[in-house]
């Protein structure tokens, strides 16, 4: 999913107990996903 801002979306999520992964990249943005209640995840891009 794109969005504008990845981490005021991931904080929602985190708050609405949605479980976010993060994967930390050292010279680029770090990859964020979120796992929805039916198993599905979705990559938040920019």
């Amino acid at each position: 999913m794109e969005v504008e801002d990845r981490e005021s979306i991931s904080a929602k999520c985190v708050k609405s107990k949605y479980p976010v992964i993060r994967n930390k990249r050292i010279d680029k943005a770090d990859i964020l996903f979120v796992k929805d209640k039916a198993g599905n995840i979705f990559e938040l891009t920019l």
